[in-house]
């Protein structure tokens, strides 16, 4: 199967990987940068560390599809027991600037297999907290927070933060329901605002 070569290609392993993790992904990074897994994870997806000071932290009990992204210029951070289907993109940066002088030379920087770090780019830390569950081909872009147990519909482009428990879809994501663990139910947030009124 084709993934399965590339993953024979891939790079020497995550800098710290715990017990019992299933490395099967790719990894891309220059020198300083750091990866680390913890303990009974399954890795399939891509991770790609831009520059020297980026870092990449995977909880434990964690899972990384096939063809998932982590594109990390600062830092990119995901809890234990996180779900992270196939197909998806978790961004800490801008990746280009939108201003053409400051983005001429990226892809001869790729070439060279340099890491840029002088082009201008917005960058802010994404974290996804313990026991979300992101779906298949969703974007999480820079700055981005999902609290604990955060459920995110397959296709979101998730561009804000939202606090733990919401069950938020859709280009731009909002909040759908409210999910209360403790009783098993989806809550529509009109009701809360109603009760608080």
């Amino acid at each position: 199967m084709l993934w399965n070569w590339f993953g024979k290609r891939t790079a020497p392993p995550p800098d710290l990987m715990g017990e019992r993790t299933q490395w099967r992904g790719i990894l891309d990074k220059p020198a300083g940068a750091v990866c680390a897994i913890g303990d009974d994870c399954v890795i399939e997806g891509r991770i790609v560390l831009t520059r020297p000071e980026a870092c990449v932290t995977i909880g434990d009990r964690s899972f990384l599809g096939g063809g998932t992204t982590l594109d990390c210029s600062t830092s990119i951070s995901i809890g234990d027991d996180v779900l992270v289907a196939y197909g998806g993109i978790v961004m800490d940066h801008n990746s280009h600037s939108v201003f053409f002088a400051d983005r001429r030379n990226d892809l001869l920087a790729w070439h060279e297999r340099t890491y840029r770090t002088d082009n201008g780019v917005a960058r802010a830390a994404t974290t996804i907290e313990r026991r979300c569950w992101i779906g298949a081909r969703c974007i999480i872009l820079k700055g981005v927070t999902l609290g604990e147990g955060c459920v995110v519909g397959a296709g979101s482009v998730v561009t804000r933060s939202f606090p733990p428990n919401s069950l938020i879809a859709g280009n731009p994501a909002r909040l759908i329901r409210v999910i209360d663990q403790q009783n098993r139910r989806l809550i529509d947030p009109t009701e809360l605002f109603a009760e608080a009124a």
